[in-house]
């Protein structure tokens, strides 16, 4: 049933968050963050899968001016970084 779906597709997103959360320390920012947007939008069917990782690049190095270059805040940004 749908409400089947949506539980499933909510727990799906909610193991990829901690998944993500979990390799940040491990795999680095420049790494697990393009790999998680692009993997949540492609198997969400959201958008196209060219668009997909364009989306997934962008905001990722969004992220980092704001949060890396303008706030300076200490995130690893590659494997086993600190």
């Amino acid at each position: 049933s749908l409400s089947r779906q949506r539980l499933v597709g909510t727990d799906s997103v909610a193991a990829a968050i901690a998944a993500y959360i979990a390799l940040i320390p491990i795999a680095g920012y420049l790494i697990t963050t393009p790999v998680f947007l692009g993997g949540v939008l492609l198997v969400s069917r959201a958008i196209r899968p060219v668009t997909a990782i364009v989306v997934a690049i962008t905001v990722t190095a969004a992220i980092w001016v704001i949060f890396i270059w303008l706030l300076r805040l200490p995130i690893p940004l590659l494997p086993m970084s600190s």
